[in-house]
């Protein structure tokens, strides 16, 4: 199979590099596609810009899928070695042949130029695909899930009573972690960083946190610089 990989202001070549070697050898993968993203907090992720919601077809936001520049990882003559090419047409085309169809339909966020913007930054291409052809989105992107419904895709909406749950949950933890004395970064985000600083530290307080039935994956080096390990907490 192949595994797409978004490098952007937070994944870097280097990790995708050793993410791929670790692919291949373990025989989870055949090959990577690393994406470039543009050097945006809008565009942080590869999901908040593109997400499968069907077999053969994804949501996109247009100004950056469609001059997105992909790179594709396979095994090299050894473990170590690592094959690189520029794909020739760009994510579509990278895609289709990854995935062996030869029509890949792209659903493309909705409204004009500023409503499109809008919609990407409130997660409008960042839906969950529960299954082929039934994604989980907000309620407040209409146009990308009108655009979505006409294409076939049942959108099932997040109410905003959950959205406000979601935040006031939020809110609710990082004052109360804050008041023991962590550090929980710069986010803006329902995704909250804990600072660990070394990387045993992240991973140490990770396993105390799954054993207490709390899932914290950690976030250590070569992710993040040597003294920035972490571990991440998400809220709902």
């Amino acid at each position: 199979g192949a595994v797409m990989i978004g490098m952007g202001e937070r994944t870097t070549p280097q990790a995708v590099s050793l993410l791929a070697k670790n692919l291949f050898k373990a025989g989870a993968a055949t090959a990577v596609l690393a994406v470039l993203l543009p050097a945006s907090r809008s565009y942080m992720h590869l999901d908040t810009v593109m997400t499968m919601v069907d077999r053969d077809a994804i949501t996109a936001y247009p100004n950056v899928i469609d001059g997105a520049r992909v790179w594709k990882l396979r095994p090299g003559d050894s473990p170590e070695h690592l094959v690189m090419e520029e794909e020739p047409d760009g994510l579509i085309g990278a895609m289709k042949r990854a995935l062996g169809i030869d029509e890949l339909r792209v659903i493309y966020t909705g409204g004009d130029e500023f409503a499109a913007a809008r919609e990407q930054w409130d997660d409008g291409n960042n839906v969950v695909a529960v299954e082929p052809g039934v994604v989980v989105g907000y309620s407040k992107n209409e146009y990308t899930n009108r655009k979505l419904r006409a294409a076939g895709i049942e959108v099932l909406e997040i109410e905003p009573e959950h959205v406000r749950n979601l935040w006031e949950n939020t809110n609710y933890f990082k004052k109360e972690i804050q008041s023991m004395g962590f550090d929980t970064g710069n986010t803006e985000t329902p995704i909250i960083p804990v600072m660990c600083g070394e990387s045993h530290k992240a991973k140490a307080l990770s396993d105390f946190m799954f054993g207490k039935g709390c899932f914290a994956l950690p976030i250590v080096f070569p992710m993040v610089a040597r003294d920035k390990a972490r571990i991440r907490v998400q809220m709902n």
